[in-house]
């Protein structure tokens, strides 16, 4: 390649070097990910390129005109990021790395080189890189993880009344263009893993509780067991009730105010909540059918409304378009479920916490 500007070719060899040299990530990110970076770069600026596009790209690297951008070890962490999600395909995201607070660069960092790494693995099918984030990343540091980033959910309608337990097969996967990991049922796509799946019930399909809204029972639920499989996968919630019982063994249910098929809807999800929960005189407060019914302690988690201890239930907000949570659940090395939420306010992240215990 012939010889350009210093400063310009130097930014990106600098980065280059940085990404496949910086050791807060383990040397099985940074090998293939330093490769797919220098493809992506060799494809942008093939032998012969002129001075000017070496200097486009450069530019674009460059933290001269960022405020706050901090000294030289943050610029050359805050161009490397840069580089990485240019090199997947997402510029706007690229940007935004300038901005990164400096408070968040080292985690930022090891993320957008595990994405990268997930990335660079598209073109030969490998799973190694999205199985590794499932495992050391959602899994074992779930509250830590929900927090940074976002997961869609593409829940499971499969109900298997023929026992307790709903085993489903899922997939685990990653979309650059949306920053944002996806779970869906079935198919052949990303990191297949088996969970728990809790089905959405139409609140009037739970036997003895009509169609009445202010009376009924909630006393039948017929429960999904967490069994079967290491992890639990509900649906989205958009004014949904999530239920769980521990005796045991542990069951769990959501309610749902309306459903493809039942489009219907009640009143109000915080309403649906405290029904549930047995606040409200005419309806039976909520038990499972098939988990001792009428004996322990029976939990409920809502739209603005939960008799968890210390949860207030998800934000009001939360009415669907763009405005989501779900719930998601692990069964620990102890023998213990813990289960997690994620939620959604104009497709921002503004909470993840442990609902559970």
């Amino acid at each position: 390649m012939p010889m350009f500007g210093k400063d310009d070719r130097q930014r990106i060899d600098d980065t280059l070097d940085f990404i496949a040299n910086c050791t807060l990530v383990g040397t099985q990110i940074r090998g293939p990910v330093s490769t797919f970076v220098r493809k992506f770069v060799n494809t942008r600026l093939p032998e012969g390129s002129s001075k000017k596009d070496v200097k486009v790209f450069s530019k674009g690297m460059s933290m001269s005109k960022v405020h706050h951008s901090g000294p030289e070890g943050h610029r050359a962490v805050r161009r490397a990021i840069h580089l990485l999600w240019e090199a997947m395909g997402n510029h706007e995201r690229a940007e935004k790395a300038k901005f990164t607070p400096a408070g968040d660069l080292r985690y930022d960092y090891k993320r957008t080189m595990e994405k990268a790494w997930i990335v660079s693995e598209k073109t030969t099918g490998g799973v190694a890189a999205l199985k590794w984030v499932f495992d050391n990343g959602l899994t074992l540091h779930t509250k830590a993880f929900l927090h940074r980033n976002k997961i869609f959910i593409g829940g499971s309608t499969r109900n298997d009344l023929t026992q307790d337990q709903n085993v489903v097969g899922f997939q685990f996967d990653f979309e650059p263009d949306k920053d944002r990991y996806i779970i869906q049922p079935g198919g052949s796509r990303g990191y297949a893993f088996n969970a728990a799946s809790v089905p959405a019930v139409h609140w009037t399909r739970v036997p003895g509780r009509g169609t009445n809204e202010d009376s009924g029972s909630f006393a039948a639920i017929r429960g999904t067991e967490l069994g079967g499989a290491n992890v639990m996968i509900t649906t989205q919630f958009t004014g949904c009730v999530f239920c769980i019982k521990e005796l045991g063994r542990v069951m769990a249910a959501h309610v749902a105010p309306s459903i493809p098929e039942v489009p219907n809807p009640f009143s109000d999800g915080t309403k649906l909540a405290k029904q549930v929960a047995g606040q409200q005189t005419g309806v039976t407060k909520g038990d499972f059918s098939n988990l001792n019914p009428g004996t322990g302690s029976f939990f409920v988690y809502g739209r603005g409304y939960s008799n968890m201890i210390g949860r207030n239930g998800y934000d009001l907000k939360i009415k669907g378009k763009g405005n989501h949570m779900y719930l998601i659940g692990f069964l620990r090395t102890t023998g213990k479920w813990k289960v997690y939420t994620q939620e959604f306010v104009d497709g921002i992240i503004t909470k993840a916490e442990r609902v559970y215990p």
